[in-house]
């Protein structure tokens, strides 16, 4: 059983090496191209930052960086917060994944009418701010784009078209839902229901899946776990 993964790099490769650590196939298929985004901050240091994704930090001017290391950061999960630590933020709160749950620790951490800065990307759902907003002065500054591609990954259509069952790594709601998208637009649907799909959360979890499993913390380590007691299955 080959094993596909679908974020995109640098956590691609990261994640393949793992899985052929633990003695399994990995299959690289990134769904997404990372591109960075000319940015400016605002001069004056906020009261906190909010950094909703490692690439939102590993794309963050250095200079920048290293000018509001000392502010207050809530990071969206433990890999935010590896990635802010390593660009040199020093007092980083950390929530789960849920970008919702965070925004509340937040509204009980700031008084009300702080300013935040938000680090992310055009495409992130912050459905989850619109409340929060309402009280707190939040300056959203857009520092890389994730950019789909418009096909399927060769990787992929080739097991497809063998009828090669395989399990997917889906690291992201996005990703589950392109991933479903462009197997339904090159006619791989079937395929796809015979697959496994291992999810970093109930999110990703998408009705077209049929064999499912959600990792117990949103974490690649979780991920892993569950996809080396699939292969001791087999």
């Amino acid at each position: 059983m080959k094993f596909i993964v679908t974020r995109p790099e640098p956590g691609n490769a990261q994640t393949c090496d793992a899985l052929s650590r633990i003695g399994l196939e990995p299959v690289s298929a990134p769904l997404f191209v990372i591109k960075p985004l000319a940015h400016r901050l605002p001069a004056t240091p906020p009261d906190a930052i909010l950094i909703s994704s490692a690439q939102a930090v590993a794309h963050l001017d250095p200079l920048e960086a290293k000018r509001l290391a000392t502010c207050l950061v809530f990071a969206v999960g433990k890999a935010t917060e590896q990635a802010a630590r390593k660009a040199g933020f020093q007092t980083i709160t950390t929530g789960s994944s849920d970008l919702g749950e965070l925004a509340a620790l937040m509204a009980r951490r700031l008084p009300e009418g702080s300013t935040i800065l938000r680090l992310s990307a055009p495409d992130r759902n912050d459905d989850a701010l619109v409340a929060f907003d309402q009280h707190y002065k939040i300056e959203t500054v857009l520092t890389y784009q994730a950019v789909s591609h418009a096909a399927l990954p060769e990787s992929i259509s080739t097991l497809a078209a063998a009828n090669e069952p395989a399990t997917i790594l889906h690291f992201s709601q996005r990703a589950a839902v392109k991933c479903a998208a462009l197997c339904k637009a090159s006619k791989h649907t079937k395929w796809l229901e015979n697959c496994i799909h291992i999810c970093i959360s109930d999110a990703a979890c998408l009705p077209d899946f049929k064999k499912t499993q959600v990792a117990a913390t949103p974490t690649e380590r979780a991920m892993l776990e569950i996809a080396e007691n699939a292969a001791k299955r087999m």
